[in-house]
């Protein structure tokens, strides 16, 4: 028991290490603001047994999956982030790639990763981001993500104009295909094929609220 549970605390101990030097094009502040909105997602969703919790999230013993687990300036999370050549439809955003290979920790030379196996695509994540004005927008991802739909052109009768906008928030999936299924229960329906993740996938969109999606496997 105390070696497996030795195993899940190291696949939340990964979590940290320094930065990649890519991230040097983002300021320290959104820097910070995008590693806890990480942190804070993986922290609510990730089923108990990534915790290291009983099935009644009580802790089974004295690896505590918090203990030195929040990033902070010695030790925060690791991913590289990249410019996009996409454009993002409101004026004076930036946006950018985000790669997290699960996670990682040690240093430049010696580095470990493993991820939480109860969140599925968690590599890659997409933001806009406006320096000036010092506003992130979070589009994809395993992230707490922002209301943007009304920042593009959506006609629910034109289902070109939603799969453009699911493109997006599906950048995460990295969808090869988007193909409309009907609708049910005031929700667009698409099937999503992801050839680099091997999956097949259902997305729900609701016809009122574009910000409503979900996500799951056919």
């Amino acid at each position: 028991m105390k070696k497996t549970s030795i195993s899940i605390l190291t696949s939340l101990t990964l979590l940290f290490v320094g930065f990649d030097a890519f991230c040097q094009s983002i300021d320290e502040h959104s820097r910070m603001m995008i590693s806890r909105n990480i942190m804070s997602y993986h922290y609510r969703f990730a089923m108990n047994y990534d915790l290291n919790l009983s099935s009644d999230g009580l802790l089974q013993n004295d690896d505590f999956f918090f203990e030195e687990l929040w990033p902070t300036d010695e030790n925060p999370l690791s991913f590289d982030i990249v410019e996009s050549e996409l454009v993002y439809p409101e004026k004076g955003y930036d946006v950018y790639q985000i790669h997290k290979k699960g996670y990682g920790i040690g240093n430049d030379s010696i580095r470990i990763f493993t991820r939480l196996s109860s969140l599925k695509f968690d590599d890659d994540y997409l933001i806009a981001l406006n320096k000036e004005e010092g506003e992130i927008k979070f589009i994809s991802g395993n992230f707490f993500k922002s209301k943007i739909a009304d920042d593009f052109d959506i006609d629910v009768s034109n289902i070109d104009s939603i799969v453009s906008y699911l493109r997006w928030r599906l950048y995460h999936t990295k969808p090869d295909s988007i193909i409309y299924d009907g609708k049910k229960n005031g929700y667009l329906c698409f099937k999503v094929q992801s050839e680099g993740a091997k999956k097949k996938l259902v997305v729900d969109i609701s016809e009122t609220d574009f910000d409503d999606i979900k996500i799951r496997d056919l």
